[in-house]
């Protein structure tokens, strides 16, 4: 080969590597180009993404703060974009005592999500003590509970409700009173008048005297109806309250119905209350004359009080009604004190009604603590029923 053709050759290869050498660095440059350039739209979106979540943790902070100040129970229930039920403070707070209710309320919603159901009418729930208004609702594809506190308007409604019937009753008890006094009052005059002519000691002019006293003893219950629904304020003093429970079961077994009225204990405070003695007496009465009635089967009437205080130093007098009976069925614990609510073949189902509404006029409370008193040491169940009044000291 000459030398001609060998730098010819060179040549070309030097050309050759320059030409590869330039290409490689152009690559390289464009390479680092292309890398900054994804960097910086990485960071643009991530910036956004950032931005965009923050207006969205926002937007959830505010909604949360509405509903909080709305006092809006919220439950997001499991669906495409929500793999767990969610549930925002006023719902937690108002379901906290009953939480198995809240999850069969969710799976009645899911249920109904998958059925395709959209909004449903709104219904009622009791929750514990709270009565909630409970809206089921799709927004965007999710399912929500919305719960409301309708606590302090169903109460309104209902003593609403209570006053209703009580004028209504206070009407009829009026009209019937009315029509009863006239010749009742005729009755016991005239029995009075045919003792007077009859030789004393003997069984007509007794029988006589006994259809007087009758008459007089429902004229006075009469009288104590019409009285209780003129809704009179109490007229408060200083009580003894062992004096007040001793005259009560003096009342009681003056009856003569074969169960027999004491009073068993009173601990030390409870003597001396600030209260109405004639609304009291006449309440403790009527709770009394349940376990008086023959199909009770009591033998013994028990009052006991004593005094209790909690933890901030608020102070009340308890006082207990319990008896020795059949007790009082627990299907119907939750009704008795319903006006005309009764169990008995005879009666009106007023007596525990109306000693409810005269204890809640002293600021107290009556309840059912049990159908039954519970086992004793000895393992023998005695039955019977206890009432408790509750009374501010």
């Amino acid at each position: 080969m000459s030398p001609n053709c060998l730098i010819a050759i060179s040549v070309l290869l030097f050309a050759w590597l320059a030409t590869a050498a330039y290409l490689i660095r152009n690559i390289k440059r464009q390479r680092a180009l292309s890398s900054r350039a994804d960097q910086g739209q990485n960071a643009l979106l991530l910036g956004l993404m950032t931005e965009k979540a923050k207006e969205a943790r926002v937007a959830s902070d505010t909604l949360e703060k509405v509903a909080r100040l709305l006092n809006l129970g919220i439950v997001e229930l499991p669906g495409p974009g929500c793999k767990r039920p969610k549930l925002n403070s006023a719902a937690r707070e108002f379901f906290k005592e009953s939480p198995e209710l809240l999850e069969r309320l969710m799976a009645e919603g899911e249920q109904g999500g998958q059925k395709g159901q959209g909004s449903t009418p709104a219904r009622t729930v009791m929750a514990g003590p709270l009565v909630l208004d409970m809206r089921q609702a799709e927004v965007d594809g999710r399912r929500l509970l919305i719960f409301t506190d309708i606590t302090e308007g169903f109460n309104l409604a209902r003593e609403l409700k209570k006053k209703e019937r009580l004028a209504l009753l206070g009407q009829m008890s009026g009209q019937v009173a009315h029509r009863i006094k006239t010749p009742l009052s005729v009755l016991s005059g005239r029995a009075q008048m045919l003792a007077r002519r009859l030789a004393p000691g003997t069984r007509e002019r007794l029988q006589a005297e006994s259809i007087y006293d009758e008459a007089r003893d429902l004229a006075s219950e009469i009288d104590e109806i019409v009285s209780f629904y003129r809704n009179q304020q109490p007229q408060k003093r200083e009580v003894c309250l062992r004096l007040l429970l001793n005259e009560c079961a003096k009342r009681l077994n003056a009856l003569g119905l074969g169960c027999r009225a004491e009073v068993l204990q009173l601990d030390e405070g409870a003597d001396a209350i600030r209260t109405d003695p004639a609304i009291l007496s006449n309440a403790l009465y009527l709770i009394s004359q349940n376990s008086l009635h023959p199909e009770s089967g009591a033998k013994r009437v028990c009052f006991t009080a004593a005094v209790k205080e909690d933890s901030s130093g608020k102070r009340w007098i308890e006082i207990l009604i319990s008896d020795d009976g059949k007790g009082i069925d627990e299907g119907v614990g939750s009704r008795i004190f319903e006006p005309f609510f009764t169990t008995r073949s005879e009666g009106l189902g007023l007596g525990l009604f109306m000693a409810r509404d005269l204890i809640e006029r002293l600021g107290g409370g009556l309840e059912l603590v049990s159908a039954r008193r519970g086992q004793q040491a000895s393992g023998k169940d005695p039955g019977g029923a206890c009432f408790k009044v509750i009374l501010p000291l």
